[in-house]
């Protein structure tokens, strides 16, 4: 159908390599593509994507609209990735509009056939249709932006540049989750005589959460890979518990473009901050 795009490809990647490579690259489609592959953690194969805000499809002289949406599904054959994309309307509203072509069509009919003249028709046609065909225009030409956008972003994570990134990312993230630990230890072993409490919540390739607690306050050093958060892989925040109120001690989020020095040095403040509180 003319509301209908469609987009389908084989890329010789596996699924996990291409859903981390499209997290590495750094342009995002308006639908939001690297957010709406995963659901907390875990991506997902198969998923929709409300278009409401960035496709409305108007009708009857643009006082109503049709929401979009676009369905995708990744399945993964012998070690390469099908790519399954589709843009349309709503389901309700590709009813609706349905029923609407129907009028369409069947009106200049019925007129036809009673006036016995094709004048009517092609009136009728006209001012049925020219509401449809003034929405339609932007609805497509929108429609297939998104699509482009969409595709740029497969082709580019599946690039030898976006693989290339997505290993930089994972090495650098492992690179990280070794810094933490290390800094950690050797920063604890130069307070000896201090009294302090250290529990692991986390520790694994993905994720390495620990907890700290002194005598006045607690802290937490969390590095991880999140959906949604203010900080790009590492969280320190050591917050007093000695107060009614909540306070921060000290907190500090990593962001792009900060290097392992700088979060070395972030850590050790904010373990000295917590022993010197």
């Amino acid at each position: 159908m003319l509301l209908f795009l469609h987009y389908k490809k084989f890329y010789r990647a596996s699924i996990d390599s291409l859903v981390n490579a499209i997290l590495s690259c750094t342009s995002t489609p308006s639908c939001n593509m690297p957010a709406a592959l995963f659901c907390g953690n875990f991506y997902q194969n198969e998923f929709k994507v409300k278009l409401s805000d960035t496709l409305k499809v108007h009708l009857w002289l643009r006082r109503i609209h049709l929401d979009s949406v676009l369905k995708a599904k990744l399945s993964e054959k012998g070690g390469a990735t099908q790519v399954d994309i589709t843009i349309r309307p709503e389901m309700l509203d590709l009813i609706c509009l349905g029923v609407y072509f129907l009028f369409c069509l069947v009106t200049p009919i019925v007129l036809f056939i009673k006036e016995k003249n094709p004048a009517p028709m092609i009136v009728a046609s006209i001012i049925f249709l020219l509401p449809f065909l003034m929405g339609y225009i932007p609805y497509r030409m929108e429609s297939q932006k998104l699509l482009d956008e969409v595709e740029g972003i497969f082709e580019k994570a599946a690039s030898k540049e976006g693989m290339e990134k997505t290993m930089a990312a994972n090495t650098f993230f492992t690179d990280i989750i070794l810094l933490a630990k290390n800094t950690v230890n050797k920063e604890l072993k130069l307070y000896t005589d201090k009294c302090y409490k250290v529990e692991v919540i986390v520790d694994n390739e993905s994720c390495y959460r620990i907890i700290i607690e002194w005598e006045r306050c607690m802290g937490e050093l969390l590095v991880e890979r999140p959906d949604f958060a203010p900080y790009r892989y590492l969280s320190l925040q050591v917050v007093a518990t000695d107060t009614a109120d909540f306070s921060f001690v000290y907190c500090w989020y990593d962001s792009e473009g900060d290097s392992l020095e700088v979060i070395e040095e972030k850590i050790i403040e904010g373990i000295e901050a917590g022993f010197n509180y």
